[in-house]
């Protein structure tokens, strides 16, 4: 029994972990918009936070993704690349994305840069804690935890609303 709870518990905290990075990344894009909007930021650094977003959201979606086709395809067989590799990649873009977005709405003296670099190795934890525990687990039984997988995938920078 106390297996399961903790399984429990890592599922939670690790989709709690992935709805905060798609949280906090779409309110730096809201940020970044209205400094445009604004006029306190330029076309030049406008496109260059975009860029980091897109790279990120790649690498997140992408993430997902494997972790989705791997749950749902219940396989026991090794993979060409370590799971803990992708979820690196997707931390890695998501932090510098944070870093460098911050930099610029909040410039470059204030602490809440660490926020990024903080929430990587908690994206990475949680990617491959999801994918640990799931994973080889019938899907019929984690239905909704896959939808919910699913909606955590961060949507264009278009799009952010």
């Amino acid at each position: 029994m106390a297996d399961t709870n903790t399984n429990e518990e890592v599922r939670f905290d690790s989709v709690e972990t992935l709805s905060k990075a798609k949280t906090l990344a779409e309110s730096r894009v809201k940020l970044i918009r209205s400094l445009l909007e604004d006029g306190e930021i330029g076309d030049e650094q406008y496109r260059k936070i975009q860029i980091l977003y897109d790279e990120a959201r790649a690498d997140v979606n992408a993430g997902l993704d494997r972790l989705l086709v791997e749950l749902e395809t219940t396989s026991s067989q090794g993979t060409i690349e370590p799971y803990d590799r992708v979820a690196q990649r997707a931390a890695e873009r998501t932090a510098q994305f944070l870093k460098i977005s911050d930099q610029v709405i909040f410039g470059k003296d204030r602490g809440i840069l660490e926020l990024g670099m903080k929430l990587a190795d908690s994206l990475i934890k949680a990617f491959v804690d999801i994918w640990k525990v799931l994973r080889g687990e019938k899907t019929e039984r984690h239905t909704l935890l896959l939808q919910r997988i699913e909606s955590l995938k961060w949507g264009e920078f278009s799009e952010v609303k």
